[in-house]
């Protein structure tokens, strides 16, 4: 892994030469992460047409089997609290990024020349899944070289605990995230302080630098400080190519040229307690608008985001809407900053 900026290079670990994993006898984390897989598939009830359908053996790759509108069907309407530890098959968005999260949490797997990176993990509960959601793909845990997070709450940061012990991958986040995430509390100046349970503590390595790209191989992934949920939200942006084959599956529109920009862009919802008013806490208000204002700078041609229903993720891999799209963060932002202004409207001065 090339890393241009000093700060990271030495929380980086080598990458270890392994075996293929179909030549690796399954630990007894394995079988429990695949049994747990299975036990949480099994409850989302398949139609008939699908029963042949299951996560293929560890060391292959599923994505072929189990491709975005197969998951996304599996999903449909699972938008709850519940749906957050709900395992799903994971699969191929763009090129070398799968979904490998539950049904209402993304977490985002990106293989590169120089090992994987795992963006999120959802819950606790939601850990297990995703561990064997990369498994199902054919990758191994202990592959994982980084770790990264959206934000530093317990419904996305809150699996990472678990893929940290089955990889070792150092942990890297915005500096105003280290707290919450080391500590496993959220920060008591947090405006849901009081909505949000605890989770188990990360052993955090460093801190990311706001704009400054990681370059993994041929793919360099670039964290955006978006404070808006949180004082560590973070956005990550990167490029992604594919062959004309797999672009026309992706709904890529410029077959001539089959990249795209993704942007995992964080939440940039403002939820607290009843009574509670941004009017009234002028520097967390400055912080949300300064926070918008940087997200809206961000441009991006496919969107994805921590809750997949505030971009529409599971209709647009159903084949509902186009999955890459234009303006697509310009859109999200500007949604928000309504959102905001009409919140504000509504608080007591």
């Amino acid at each position: 892994m090339t890393i241009k900026n000093p700060v990271y290079l030495s929380l980086l670990p080598p990458v270890l030469p392994s075996p293929p994993m179909a030549r690796k006898a399954p630990s007894r984390q394995a079988w429990r992460d695949a049994m747990l897989f299975a036990a949480a598939m099994s409850m989302l009830a398949p139609s008939p047409s699908h029963a042949s359908e299951a996560p293929a053996a560890t060391g292959q790759n599923i994505a072929t089997l189990t491709d975005m509108t197969r998951l996304a069907q599996r999903c449909a309407g699972q938008d709850g609290v519940e749906s957050w530890d709900m395992a799903v098959h994971p699969a191929k968005i763009h090129g070398r990024t799968y979904y490998v999260g539950t049904c209402g949490i993304a977490a985002i797997l990106i293989d590169t020349d120089d090992g994987l990176v795992l963006i999120d993990a959802a819950t606790q509960k939601g850990g297990p899944a995703v561990a064997a959601s990369i498994r199902a793909l054919g990758f191994d845990p202990a592959n994982i070289r980084l770790l990264l997070t959206t934000h530093e709450h317990m419904d996305h940061a809150g699996g990472l605990a678990l893929i940290q012990k089955l990889s070792g991958a150092p942990m890297l986040a915005m500096a105003d995230a280290h707290s919450a995430l080391s500590t496993g509390k959220p920060d008591t100046d947090d405006p849901q302080h009081d909505m949000l349970p605890d989770m188990d503590a990360l052993r955090v390595d460093g801190a990311l630098q706001d704009g400054v790209p990681l370059t993994f191989g041929q793919i360099g992934l670039t964290p955006y400080s978006t404070p808006v949920h949180t004082k560590g939200s973070t956005s990550y942006v990167w490029q992604s190519c594919v062959g004309e084959d797999d672009a026309v599956a992706a709904n890529t529109p410029d077959a001539r040229n089959n990249c795209v920009t993704i942007a995992f862009m964080d939440s940039l919802s403002t939820p607290a307690p009843a009574g509670y008013s941004f009017r009234q806490k002028p520097d967390q208000r400055r912080r949300i608008e300064a926070g918008l204002a940087k997200a809206a700078q961000i441009s991006c041609t496919l969107l994805i985001t921590p809750h997949p229903s505030a971009s529409a993720l599971m209709e647009r891999m159903a084949g509902q809407n186009a999955l890459v799209q234009e303006g697509a963060c310009a859109h999200y932002v500007a949604t928000a900053k309504v959102n905001f202004e009409n919140r504000l409207a509504k608080e007591p001065e």
